[in-house]
């Protein structure tokens, strides 16, 4: 069976307690984080950066999207790989409604891509 955490150019892995800048690094860049964020857009804080994180590792799916460091070479894109792991370029989350909207019988759905990674096709 073919890795569901796979695709042809980025792997996928669950969010980590180690993941708080690469998350604050995706809720400051405004113009994307306008585009994914289901509630009103406010200044961010470490604070609000943190309470994110957690509630993002309580959702009903959350991944963040890893280019490979041999991905990455390949298509001459600038990595920010810190471990030897991948660079972290974007986060999808699944998440449930809030009790008031349940009856709804809908999710929540944010993509967040770092602006450098984006219109590359990533997530197309």
């Amino acid at each position: 069976m073919k890795n569901p955490f796979q695709s042809a150019r980025l792997s996928y892995r669950a969010l980590e307690s180690t993941d708080t800048g690469f998350i604050y690094s995706l809720i400051t860049d405004t113009d994307a984080f306008a585009n994914s964020a289901p509630f009103l857009l406010r200044p961010v804080t470490r604070q609000l950066s943190e309470g994110m994180q957690k509630s993002r590792s309580e959702v009903l799916l959350g991944v963040v999207g890893i280019l490979s460091p041999a991905k990455a070479a390949e298509s001459s894109e600038a990595a920010h790989d810190i471990d030897g792991t991948g660079t972290p370029i974007g986060a999808l989350f699944i998440s449930q409604p809030s009790p008031a909207n349940q009856h709804h019988h809908n999710a929540d759905l944010g993509i967040d891509i770092i602006a450098c990674y984006q219109r590359k096709g990533y997530v197309s």
